[in-house]
């Protein structure tokens, strides 16, 4: 009969196809009745994220720690933050982070942790590809990352993170 009568309900859908970004959609529901008009919305969200990015694996050899990041993106990827943890600070300073075999980052860290960041009309690119991220520390040769775990988390400008956690291979 056209006519929403009460206690009865109506569902409405739609599709699409998700695109890269940031999405923001309001759905809107209008209803008159004699002279009175409701209205009611309802927002959805989403971010959608082209290819990935994934940790393949770390090695530990003398002062480095080293993980292999692995982006499959179709365009380069922005890294806005670097999240490290380590065991204690006796493990030693952090001096240097090499993304491939560029220093993305100088200074000493006694740690436990660091965090370092970049501003987003700036940050370092992860490209498609495979690529090194190496952590070099200073005073003495790292702990067992297989034995007394150390975590690793990347946030990236389109608000996607990425996290891992050392254990024995």
């Amino acid at each position: 009969d056209n006519i929403l009568n009460p206690g009865e309900t109506w569902t409405y859908t739609a599709t699409g196809t998700a695109t890269q970004g940031q999405y923001t959609n309001t759905g809107t529901a209008t209803a008159t009745y004699q002279t009175q008009t409701l209205t009611d919305t309802d927002p959805s969200h989403y971010l959608g994220i082209s290819g990935m990015v994934t940790i393949d694996g770390w090695q530990a050899k003398n002062k480095d720690l080293t993980f292999t990041l692995t982006s499959d993106h179709t365009q380069p990827l922005g890294i806005a933050a670097i999240d490290l943890s380590w065991p204690n600070a006796t493990n030693g300073n952090l001096t240097k982070i090499r993304l491939d075999n560029v220093v993305i980052w100088n200074g000493s860290a006694a740690g436990p942790s660091i965090t370092v960041t970049w501003d987003v009309d700036n940050p370092q690119v992860l490209a498609q590809s495979t690529q090194s991220l190496r952590f070099t520390f200073r005073n003495r040769p790292i702990a067992d990352p297989a034995s007394v775990p150390y975590t690793l988390t990347i946030t990236f400008t389109d608000g996607s993170q990425i996290s891992t956690v050392t254990t024995a291979p």
